[in-house]
């Protein structure tokens, strides 16, 4: 190797700044290498792929710790070596690497560049114990296994590896295993070589984590809500969790949701939307807490098909209506702050579709207006407007009483078809509809007791007199009865009706006005809380209370006004 030299034309100085700039460039080139890591006495450095020397401590003994077998990426574990050529200036080597079900696969490790000594043992001989030391780890991101990987429902990062080529969590298969190994330079020569395994779950995918091995885990039980149990997506279920073990105060929830099969493998679990807590009882025996969870959309590379028609990795559905209400599993966990599960229940739910149901509302709305039409076409021939057909009177007067009980009816009738369809259930009617239908139908039934009988309608043309010829039969001709009076209204309904009173010529009524206007506000109220939280709502006090004044001031004026100076319209 040549050295370096200063030849006389070079002064101290320049020669000595050459020198630095020599020994700079070389540090950079070796930083630009691996960076060196500890090795054996004498041997070359170590690293994860080869042990760098020819002799390895054999009785070396690992303890993994946490004792359930996984953790998540970017949290620590925690690994204790024993061994008696353990040295007491032990600088390790960790590494992480996929476990492959072919050991002549290439399997490719990833060291981690920060190691804890946590705790270092020395010696003991009363009673005997070899030395030990505790490490802790972070778990790295490892990667995929070449071109083939697939993504998790939590956070989209592709560190998934293939199934075919890497083995997973042996009971459920939600998380690959890794193998860790530690490598630490022991005495005379040789190196401290062991290897444990670890189940992975990626950052923040609290949804896929593996059924625990060594923390006890109660599967509890979860009783879904009879009108909760089929929701859309964006719709809430609700159901109640039951544990033997009391639920930790400060502890984590989540509820996850993937497409259930009948035939095939699972897919990944998807994180629920928001979660909310409707009651709370982790003193009670079982210990309880009811949940309300958001149905999120399931994210599934391949959904399964069902029957015949079948996916492109072979799955088939499983369905709560065939064709129509495919099943989703739900998954429920509670975690302790140290991320232990305490709780891990699986339950199913249906996944209704909005579109179904507005179709089946609309059909069911269709068929009772086309019923009820029939049989006012029958009464009122004379009438063309469908609409003002089923709130006219015997009168030929559209009544505001009846438009505002019609108009309930098929709210509500409507509504509850489209929430059954969605929940899958009967639903619980609220008790502020209940009192609007009473309204409605009081005031209809005071407005008939007000309305008069017999006398006609103002403006009403006289019935013609019959002819002279015709007041007797002819000779010989055989007499009938009289034909019966022509039914029906003897003038035509118009929406004006509605708002408009006949004293002394027509004039607007406020009363008619103000009950018309508050009677649409609140049904457009009601039908828009349908179709954005998918359930009949519970009316607030004050559009009943708002409700009630308004029917109320409009019979009083019924009342008040004599039929002196009232038309004898029928309302």
């Amino acid at each position: 190797m040549r050295r370096l030299q200063c030849k006389a034309g070079y002064s101290a100085v320049g020669c000595g700044v050459l020198v630095i700039l020599v020994f700079l460039a070389f540090q950079a080139s070796a930083l630009a290498q691996n960076p060196a890591v500890p090795s054996a006495e004498g041997g070359p450095a170590l690293d994860c792929e080869r042990s760098g020397t020819t002799q390895s401590v054999t009785d070396a003994a690992v303890m993994l710790s946490p004792s359930r077998g996984w953790q998540m990426v970017g949290r620590e574990i925690d690994v204790t070596i024993t061994s008696s050529n353990l040295p007491a200036d032990a600088k390790p080597v960790v590494c992480f690497g996929w476990k492959l079900k072919h050991k002549d696969g290439e399997r490719k490790f990833v060291q981690v560049d920060t190691v804890r000594i946590v705790q270092q043992s020395p010696e003991s001989k009363q009673p005997p114990k070899p030395p030990s030391l505790k490490l802790a780890v972070p778990v790295p991101y490892i990667g995929s296994v070449g071109d083939q990987a697939a993504t998790t429902g939590g956070t989209g990062q592709p560190n998934k590896p293939d199934k075919n080529v890497v083995e997973y969590s042996a009971y459920d298969r939600y998380a690959p295993i890794a193998e860790v190994r530690i490598l630490i330079p022991g005495r005379d020569a040789t190196v401290i070589d062991v290897i444990t395994s670890v189940a992975v779950v990626n950052e923040q995918d609290y949804c896929n984590v593996p059924i625990g091995r060594g923390v006890r885990i109660d599967s509890g039980t979860t009783a879904p809500s009879a009108s909760k149990n089929w929701q859309p997506v964006g719709g809430e279920i609700e159901f109640t969790a039951k544990s033997a073990k009391p639920f930790p105060s400060d502890g984590q929830i989540n509820v996850c949701f993937r497409w259930k099969v009948t035939d095939g493998e699972h897919s990944v679990f998807n994180d629920s939307g928001p979660i909310r807590i409707l009651d709370f009882q982790p003193n009670s025996v079982p210990s309880a807490i009811k949940l309300a969870v958001e149905v999120p959309r399931i994210i599934d590379d391949h959904p399964p098909g069902t029957g015949w028609l079948r996916s492109k990795d072979d799955r088939i559905g499983s369905f709560a209506v065939p064709w129509l209400v495919p099943e989703a599993d739900v998954r429920t966990l509670v975690f302790d702050k140290d991320l232990n599960p305490v709780f891990d229940n699986a339950g199913r739910a249906g996944v209704t579709s909005r579109g179904l149901a507005f179709i089946l509302a609309a059909l069911a709305l269709g068929l009772a207006f086309w019923l009820i039409h029939l049989v006012c076409r029958k009464l009122f021939p004379d009438v063309r407007d469908p609409f003002l057909c089923l709130i006219t009177t015997s009168r030929g007067f559209a009544s505001l009483s009846q438009f505002q009980i019609m108009l309930w009816t098929f709210v509500v009738m409507t509504a509850s078809v489209y929430v059954i369809a969605l929940a899958g259930d009967l639903i619980v009617i609220t008790s502020g509809t209940l009192i609007l239908l009473g309204i409605s139908g009081a005031t209809a039934v005071l407005a008939k007791v007000k309305t008069p009988q017999s006398p006609e309608p103002a403006g009403a043309p006289a019935a013609p007199a019959a002819p002279a010829q015709q007041a007797a039969p002819a000779a010989g001709a055989t007499v009938q009865a009289d034909a019966p009076a022509a039914s029906g209204p003897t003038r035509r309904p118009r929406w004006s009706d509605l708002v408009m009173d006949d004293i002394k010529g027509q004039e607007l009524d406020v009363t008619r006005v103000q009950m018309l206007l508050f009677t649409l506000v609140t049904a457009t109220f009601v039908a828009t809380k349908v179709v954005t939280s998918y359930e009949i709502p519970d009316i607030p006090e004050g559009f009943l209370i708002l409700m009630g004044i308004s029917n109320g001031v409009y019979v009083s004026s019924k009342f008040a006004s004599g039929p002196a100076v009232r038309d004898s319209r029928a309302q």
